[in-house]
């Protein structure tokens, strides 16, 4: 290649960087949110050097977040989103780019192993996009509340309020409404049923619950206007709270 076409590539690419700085979407390294609850052991770093994790520090874009044996800690973003995840569980925030007065306009959140839950905030502008990231699922997100599981043999998704849709490289788009679950084995969806009991017990223990779950379950106030109807769907929310996890 000429000395022109190697300049004009440079050229290229010093256009595109500039333009991803200037539309806020160069994001890495930036500050994507705090961590406001610890239990146990986590630690916020890379493959190559981890910090001790520590509430109030700050985590940015590109970081990875990791957990110990029966540990759980929560990350709030910078616009009210948050991210709890359980023990030995592993994720990194590959994306987070956020415009002042328009909320995210693009978010990826890779969840590399263990169980996580994804409470996501509405999104102002139709062309922004909110990703949760498995081993071969992809959740493309709205607004909602999403409990999600990656391991080694297969991917497990649930939804707690809103709608999502599920899609992998061997598999068509699947909606995933809330109180429903789904199940990916090799990057297969399998068909989506009502959220297992069993399953969600295991999470419960893992991740933890939110205290407006457990009032709403003594019968005590709250509007229930916009409550799954079905009793599993019911119970998924009664069962879990929302939209705010607390630690128990």
């Amino acid at each position: 290649m000429g000395k022109m076409g190697i300049l004009g590539m440079g050229l290229r690419l010093f256009l595109v960087v500039v333009t991803l700085v200037a539309s806020g979407l160069a994001s890495a390294g930036e500050i994507a949110g705090k961590i406001e609850y610890i239990k146990g052991q986590a630690e916020v770093g890379s493959e190559s050097h981890w910090l001790s994790a520590e509430v109030g520090m700050v985590v940015e874009v590109g970081q990875h977040v990791r957990t110990g044996e029966s540990s759980r800690i929560r990350i709030r973003f910078v616009d009210g989103s948050s991210m709890q995840m359980g023990g030995r569980a592993e994720a990194v925030i590959e994306r987070y780019a956020v415009k002042k007065d328009a909320g995210v306009v693009q978010a990826l959140l890779d969840l590399i192993q263990g169980r996580g839950r994804f409470i996501v905030e509405k999104l102002k502008q139709a062309d922004s996009q909110y990703q949760v990231r498995l081993r071969a699922v992809l959740i493309g997100v709205r607004g909602t509340d999403i409990l999600a599981q990656s391991e080694a043999k297969a991917d497990h998704v649930a939804l707690v309020e809103g709608r999502v849709s599920l899609t992998s490289e061997v598999s068509r788009e699947v909606m995933l409404d809330k109180g429903y679950y789904a199940r990916a084995e090799s990057g297969k969806i399998q068909k989506p049923v009502s959220i297992p009991d069993t399953w969600l017990e295991a999470f419960i223990r893992d991740v933890g619950l939110s205290s407006a779950g457990k009032a709403r379950k003594r019968g005590g106030g709250g509007d229930d206007g916009s409550a799954p109807s079905s009793v599993i769907q019911q119970k998924t929310v009664d069962k879990l709270g929302s939209p705010m996890i607390l630690p128990r």
